[in-house]
């Protein structure tokens, strides 16, 4: 374990540093262009390739690294290689195929995904969904990559590639307000390509090698694309979700769709720091423990992680929940970004930060499932939540509006991570769960307390919020007090896994 901590810690570390480089691209383009609607059309075309090809890309990503790892373990280094040459060739030429029919019909495409826009900007999506559209290639081509790194143990290295991709759409976006709008668009797209030539350059080093070669007779194919079929509709149910928020969002005031993306960003900056790294890391080793069938040894790890997640996403919810306009007006409040998209994107924040825990032990027990070999179980759930989530959608988006699109997305997670962990509990048998519903409650009690506190002390410091330092300053403070008091508590409850996972950190540090 000490070994994945390790690995966990770099991971995060770069992680942490990738995710600042996309804010500071978030930053950039929220202070050029604020929440207007041009910044609504470039989102939502940036979404629709994304949306479409990504499903079939994640699916394929996700299911290569147990198939290939499993390769290599019971044949040899070289077929897996032939085996990955395969896929990429595969992914290439449905990918093609994708982007010239998309490009073809943008039109029904864009007004599919924005059935409120009309007039000019509906022009603009058009436009700028013509040229992002090529971007399908990139992206199949990119999940592949990032899968075969990770299964050879390079976790950082697709984590750091985004560094230089945010970087290349900043200078696009401040290039764009000085010079023209459409260098955004193409800089954007040149970006993914960029990214796909840094990837490009790290497998080579691990051994891989391009051929023009597919095996469409390998049984490993066909066993990889029995299991993608379930993992693609589980990933294009939630890609369904994205399309039908976007499209309701479309028809709310301007900016609705850049706050909902605003509020995300930062409610997804926090899972890929915590949880996302985590998974990276874990899901190549969780595969061996699967393949050796040792269930025991296998519950254990199940649970050590879960409980992490539960003492880590909780507080971290509830904090970011009581200082949602601080930390948005402190990220992006320069500008064109002003008091009113911050406070449409705090309160979209403050919501989307419910369901944080439900999004973290999905993206977990999601994986759980896949190492052991069973896609179809997390397909089912997740058509399930997206049911729920679009009747949510469309009963709170007329009281709540942009709100009630954030809350119903995350009452529609946390219910996807109960059913994961009651099928899950079917599966394998007992997996603690009283103690992981009273670890919950001590956790929910401490972080509520921690709430009050924390908002007690900005509201009694916030005489001194006059400038960005000093808002700074008392916004880390904030924090600072939150986690002291959500530790204190802790303590006080004797929380045993608390304990278990500070000793690991501690036998960490002494390394």
């Amino acid at each position: 374990m000490n070994k994945e901590i390790k690995s966990i810690v770099i991971v995060s570390l770069i992680t942490i540093l990738s995710r600042l480089s996309g804010f500071i691209r978030e930053m950039t383009l929220a202070s050029f262009y604020g929440v207007t609607f041009f910044t609504d059309a470039y989102l939502l075309s940036n979404a629709i390739p994304s949306v479409i090809f990504s499903g079939i890309a994640i699916a394929l990503g996700t299911i290569f690294i147990p198939v290939y790892s499993n390769i290599v373990e019971n044949e040899s280094k070289n077929k897996a290689l032939d085996f990955t040459n395969t896929i990429i060739n595969i992914v290439i030429l449905i990918s093609v195929l994708m982007s010239v029919l998309t490009i073809m019909f943008t039109k029904p495409i864009v007004m599919i995904f924005a059935s409120g826009f009309e007039g000019e900007i509906l022009k603009l999506t058009i436009k700028f969904s013509k040229v992002l559209l090529l971007s399908i290639v990139f992206i199949g081509i990119n999940y592949i990559l990032i899968a075969f790194l990770e299964a050879n143990k390079k976790y950082y290295i697709p984590v750091f590639s985004r560094i230089p991709v945010n970087a290349f759409i900043i200078i696009s976006i401040i290039l764009s307000y000085i010079i023209n709008i459409n260098i955004l668009i193409y800089g954007t797209l040149l970006s993914m390509f960029l990214q796909t030539i840094i990837l490009v350059s790290f497998v080579y080093k691990v051994g891989y090698r391009y051929k023009v070669f597919i095996n469409i007779k390998d049984e490993n194919i066909k066993k990889m694309f029995v299991l993608v079929i379930p993992v693609f509709l589980s990933t294009a149910v939630g890609k369904l979700n994205v399309l039908i928020d976007k499209s309701l969002a479309s028809t709310l005031e301007e900016g609705s769709i850049s706050a909902l993306n605003f509020g995300d960003k930062i409610n997804l900056m926090i899972y890929g720091i915590v949880i996302a790294s985590m998974i990276t890391v874990i899901y190549p080793n969780m595969i061996k423990v699967a393949l050796k069938d040792n269930i025991i040894i296998f519950k254990r790890y199940i649970i050590k992680i879960i409980n992490i997640i539960i003492l880590l996403v909780i507080p971290l919810s509830v904090l970011t929940m009581c200082l949602s306009t601080p930390i948005v007006k402190i990220l992006f409040q320069r500008g064109h970004f002003n008091y009113r998209a911050t406070f449409l994107t705090s309160e979209t924040l403050f919501y989307y930060s419910i369901g944080l825990i439900g999004i973290s032990i999905i993206g977990f027990l999601t994986r759980v499932f896949y190492s052991l070999e069973d896609s179809k179980t997390p397909v089912i759930i997740g058509v399930l939540t997206m049911i729920v989530n679009i009747i949510l959608n469309f009963l709170l988006v007329n009281y709540l509006k942009h709100k009630g699109l954030a809350l119903a997305t995350s009452i529609s997670s946390l219910f996807g991570a109960i059913l994961l962990l009651f099928y899950l509990r079917k599966k394998l048998g007992s997996i603690g769960e009283i103690k992981i519903i009273f670890l919950t409650i001590k956790v929910s009690i401490s972080s509520l307390f921690m709430f009050m506190g924390v908002k007690l002390f900005y509201k009694i410091s916030n005489f001194l919020n006059n400038n960005t330092i000093t808002e700074l300053m008392l916004l880390l403070f904030s924090i600072i007090i939150g986690g002291l008091i959500y530790l204190l508590l802790i303590k006080l409850m004797k929380v045993k896994e608390f304990k278990l996972v500070s000793k690991e950190v501690k036998t960490f540090l002494k390394l």
